[in-house]
């Protein structure tokens, strides 16, 4: 019996071990799950945790490289327009020992007769050795006598020369030729004798507001000026030296009718201008023309990518349209710049046939080969125009500014000033073959009251017949 129990326990104690290490197993096997589950999790969750703050880290990287950028576009556009500026200054400074003298009669001796002038004006002071340059400007000409540019060593000079300029009241030359038209008839008083005759028979005499008038000429001029305030002077004496009709561009006037711009045009002229409506302080442009002439503004829309101003004119029987535009070279050259140039061509072409289009197209086009030069020549020959420029009119070289007109337009010639006279473009002369009709002039009686003898105009009355009746 107790054999037969402890039979039994043993096997129940076996059977409960074994059932132990069965669940023992189990378990382990459990834990060992539980254990990859907890590292496959947490791999994972590592994982997602480093893909979201990647995913922030680039997200504000890329905000702060969007930032930097702006910034440094920012900065970019400051150090442009700070370099403009300089560059303007720069060339400011090149140009203030520059001074131009108009309508000194051409000879073989200039330098020696300006020398005396500033000799004069200067009270000895100016010599040949403060002069660094002296020179004509542009092509020799029959019609127009060119102006000379001087350069000082200093600028002193040009301020002493200012200060003394109402020493010369006559070059010379002028007054001399002004003299011979005058014909003395007779000497002292007797029987009516001493009568001045004064005869204006010649078109080009410069009397009233008819001075630099040519016959067989119109004079038309174009120039970028780069600001007109400071160079009023210079203006009105490139206006007063023959020009008929002269076309500014970059003038940064500001206001309509600016006192600058009234200040520039001599007696005898008017004026139409457009000022840029988004930026008065640059773009600009300016009309002066011979208030003989009749002129009709025409109204234009606002276009985005140049400035414009069109008028009509008519100069004796000849009737055409004046077109002035001006592209500004800082925008890109774009589609829409050729499009609006082609509604502005279109919309004037209605009006007349004969058209004159003056500006600064910032446009280089002596590169045939560019694609823009090909389409605005393109454009040109669409409407029948021809550029008549062909020299470079830019101080850093390009033909920019350009005078295009219809074919039959009557342009006789062209002609480029040099650049840094004005600004750094150059001044581009037309010539058109408009002739023009001698003003009707007459005869002028006037005694000649200064070279009266009182003592014999005296004896004269005791003498006549009114004498006689008292």
């Amino acid at each position: 019996m107790n054999e037969s129990m402890k039979s039994e326990i043993n096997d129940i104690k076996v059977k409960l071990v074994a059932e132990d290490n069965n669940e023992l197993r189990t378990l382990e096997k459990s834990r060992v799950e539980l254990c990859d589950e907890m590292k496959n999790f947490n791999t994972e969750l590592k994982s997602s945790w480093s893909e979201v703050v990647s995913r922030e880290v680039k997200k504000n990287i890329d905000v702060i490289n969007i930032e930097v950028k702006k910034n440094v576009d920012v900065i970019n556009t400051e150090v442009k327009c700070l370099q403009k500026t300089l560059n303007e200054s720069a060339e400011q400074k090149e140009r203030e020992n520059n001074m131009m003298i108009f309508r000194l009669k051409e000879s073989d001796a200039d330098k020696k007769h300006v020398l005396k002038i500033l000799n004069h004006l200067s009270d000895g002071v100016i010599t040949d050795k403060n002069v660094i340059k002296l020179i004509r400007i542009c092509k020799r000409s029959e019609h127009v006598i060119r102006p000379i540019l001087l350069k000082f060593d200093d600028l002193r000079l040009k301020d002493l020369l200012f200060k003394n300029i109402g020493k010369m009241k006559t070059i010379g030359d002028d007054l001399a030729q002004g003299r011979k038209d005058i014909a003395i008839i007779g000497g002292r008083l007797g029987a009516g004798s001493n009568i001045s005759t004064l005869v204006f028979n010649n078109c080009n005499l410069k009397h009233k507001d008819n001075y630099g008038i040519s016959n067989d000429f119109v004079i038309f001029g174009l120039l970028n000026i780069r600001s007109l305030v400071g160079k009023v002077d210079s203006i009105y004496e490139l206006i007063y030296s023959g020009m008929d009709v002269l076309v500014l561009v970059e003038t940064w006037h500001g206001l309509a009718g600016d006192v600058a711009v009234g200040l520039a045009k001599p007696p005898g002229f008017s004026f139409v201008d457009f000022v840029r409506p988004h930026d008065p302080a640059h773009g600009g442009l300016v009309i002066y023309f011979r208030s003989t002439f009749g002129c009709n503004k025409i109204t234009l829309p606002v276009f985005t990518t140049f400035e414009a101003i069109a008028i009509k004119l008519k100069i004796e029987q000849y009737n055409f349209i004046l077109l002035s535009i001006y592209r500004p070279g800082s925008a890109q050259i774009s589609m829409s710049f050729f499009n609006e140039l082609i509604s502005v061509l279109e919309h004037i072409t209605m009006m007349n046939s004969n058209i004159i289009l003056m500006g600064d197209f910032n446009v280089h086009v002596e590169r045939m080969d560019d694609p823009h030069t090909i389409r605005l020549l393109e454009i040109f020959d669409m409407f029948d125009l021809v550029n008549h420029v062909k020299g470079k009119t830019h101080s850093h070289g390009g033909t920019l500014d350009l005078i295009v007109s219809s074919r039959s337009f009557p342009v006789a010639e062209i002609s480029i000033h040099p650049s840094e006279v004005y600004s750094d473009h150059g001044c581009i002369v037309a010539k058109i073959t408009i002739p023009r009709s001698c003003g009707n002039f007459v005869k002028k009686l006037a005694r000649s009251w200064k070279d009266l003898d009182e003592d014999q105009f005296k004896e004269s009355i005791l003498k006549s017949a009114i004498a006689g009746t008292c």
